[in-house]
């Protein structure tokens, strides 16, 4: 997945808190590349480190990904992504 955040100036990242955020950009499986757009949280910490975080679905087919049938009632047709993102340290 390569993304941005596309309200990051809604953040105030001199203040401590949780923000929420939208991020967009592509995500590759398999060879092939779709756009994702979905809401997050951007959690800013006193000590100016920050943690961002995103989930979304996708379906599996989307991606050209088969599911063999021996255990085609086993695997699920959409997978839940989590992007979480560590910042170490927050500039001004």
């Amino acid at each position: 997945f390569t993304g941005k955040i596309t309200n990051i100036k809604d953040v105030n990242t001199a203040k401590a808190g949780t923000y929420n955020i939208t991020v967009e950009g592509k995500l590759m499986l398999h060879g092939i590349t779709k756009d994702v757009k979905e809401s997050g949280t951007f959690e800013v910490k006193d000590d100016k480190s920050a943690l961002a975080k995103c989930k979304f679905n996708i379906h599996i087919g989307d991606y050209q990904i088969s599911i063999p049938s021996v255990v085609a009632g086993h695997i699920a047709e959409t997978v839940e992504i989590t992007v979480d993102l560590t910042l170490d340290k927050l500039e001004k």
